[in-house]
Formats: C-alpha cells, sequence, structure tokens
C-alpha cells in the first residue's frame, strides 16, 4: 500500500519552480481535452494509442500489462486524495502528489517499497513489449502517445545511462528519481515523462 503525505491543497507545495515546471508539463501533455484536469480518459489516452499504434486487440496480454500499469498509477492518484469513484484530478492535486512523491523520496535516502513500486509501474507502461527493457521505439511512442514534440531518438540517448541501447529498471529507478526531485537541469531523468523540460 502506498504511503503519501497528507496535506491540504491550500498548503504550500514545497518543490522548486523548475521541479513544478516539470510536474506541470506532464499535466498538460496527460491532460489530452485541455479542460484543467485529467480524468481516466485522458489518463487511458496513451494505452488506446500504443494500441492503435500496435494493432494489439483486447484480448492481447501486452495491452491487459500495459492497462495494469495505468490503472496502478491513477490509482495512487485516486488514494492520495481519498477519490475511489475515478474522480477527475485537479493540476493542483497532480503538482501535489508530485510533490509528495519527490519529498518523500527526499526525506528517506534510499527510495522507499512505494517508491519502487511506482517506478516499476512507470517502467511497465513504457516497456510496450514486455520484454524488461524500454527502446527508443518504445519510448518514441509513449512520448507520440502524450503529444510531446521531442525528438525520441535524441532524448533516449540522455536517458540511456549505460549506453547499451535500452533502458531496464535500474536505470528508470535512478531516471523517475530524478525527474521527481532533481534541480539539476543536466540530470538525464528530467527529460524522461515528456522529453522535454
Amino acid at each position: 500500500m502506498l504511503r503519501f503525505i497528507r496535506r491540504r491543497l491550500e498548503d504550500r507545495i514545497v518543490a522548486s519552480e523548475f521541479c513544478k515546471r516539470k510536474y506541470s508539463a506532464l499535466f498538460e501533455h496527460l491532460d489530452n481535452n485541455r479542460d484543467g484536469a485529467i480524468d481516466v480518459d485522458d489518463w487511458h489516452r496513451h494505452a488506446d494509442f500504443i494500441q492503435a499504434e500496435t494493432g494489439w486487440t483486447a484480448d492481447d496480454p501486452r495491452l491487459s500489462s500495459l492497462l495494469e500499469a495505468t490503472d496502478a498509477w491513477w490509482g495512487a492518484m485516486q488514494e492520495a486524495f481519498g477519490q475511489t469513484d475515478g474522480s477527475r484530478i485537479s493540476k493542483a492535486q497532480f503538482l501535489s502528489f508530485c510533490d509528495d512523491l519527490a519529498e518523500q523520496l527526499r526525506a528517506g535516502g534510499s527510495p522507499p517499497e512505494w517508491a519502487v513500486e511506482m517506478c516499476t509501474r512507470t517502467h511497465q507502461m513504457l516497456d510496450v513489449s514486455g520484454n524488461g527493457v524500454i527502446d527508443p521505439d518504445e519510448y518514441g511512442l509513449w512520448l507520440r502517445a502524450i503529444g510531446s514534440k521531442a525528438d525520441p531518438r535524441e532524448v533516449f540517448l540522455v536517458l540511456d545511462l549505460d549506453s547499451d541501447g535500452v533502458v531496464d529498471r535500474d536505470e528508470m529507478l535512478v531516471l523517475f528519481r530524478q525527474f521527481l526531485v532533481s534541480e539539476d537541469p543536466v540530470d538525464p531523468g528530467n527529460y524522461l515523462m515528456t522529453g522535454t523540460i
């Protein structure tokens, strides 16, 4: 079970302007209909896009795996705000959620179990083939699915920390942490979720 720092939305978000910019960029990419909130349809848009691009049928186990990872993320956000009815997540809530994750990572030193789980789910969402690693084509599919204009091949060269042509789970853990907590614009993880800062 994930544990989140519970704070009211009126409370100040601790994240720096740099981190807020990263979180906001991800929110904007996920808010498909641009109505200022993410609903379950917005959240599943990338899975629908990937299904259409790959030609997967509804009973394909790869689609099931992708939807499982997507639903786990959605469920974690819903749980963080005490929502069980599939309610929408506002931008303020999304920023608060990301900020809570970052604060817990900063406070704990090594990633706690819940952070490793979220990282694993992120890796699972991007690993479209299910072979345990993310390749440039899979990353490019993710960027197109969320509407990013970033060049996936160029960004992937930055994300591939050991230059072996793929991003494995260990690299993902480093990148995911950097996305959430890094204040240094040159850290590769800043580009993970949207391809841009």
